[in-house]
C-alpha cells in the first residue's frame, strides 16, 4: 500500500498543484498508508473548480476530504478554476 506523502507527489506530479488528505478535520500524516495510488494518468480539466476536484478525489478515496494549495501556500477557494490555480504555481515572466 502506498504512504500518503506518495499519492500527494503523485497527485502534484500529474495535476500541477499540492493536495493534502483530510479525515475528520486534520490533515492525515503523510507516513500513513492508504490503499491505491492516484488513478489519473494526465490533469484533470482546467475548466473544473477545486470544488469539482475535491468530489472526484472523494469517489476514489472515500472517508477523507482535501485541501488543495496554491503556490503561495494558501488554501485554494472551492470555486477557483484549476486553470487560475495552475498559474499560481508559473514562475512571473517579468
Amino acid at each position: 500500500m502506498p504512504l500518503i506523502r506518495t499519492v500527494e507527489k503523485k497527485i502534484q506530479d500529474v495535476e500541477g498543484f499540492k493536495v493534502h488528505f483530510v479525515h475528520a478535520g486534520k490533515n492525515v500524516r503523510s507516513d500513513a498508508d492508504i490503499p491505491m495510488q492516484y488513478a489519473a494518468k494526465k490533469m484533470s480539466k482546467n475548466s473544473y473548480t477545486v470544488n469539482d476536484y475535491k468530489t472526484k478525489l472523494q469517489r476514489q478515496y472515500p472517508g477523507y476530504d482535501f485541501d488543495v494549495f496554491k503556490a503561495d501556500g494558501k488554501k485554494a477557494p472551492g470555486q477557483t478554476k484549476l486553470a487560475t490555480l495552475r498559474d499560481t504555481y508559473l514562475p512571473d515572466d517579468e
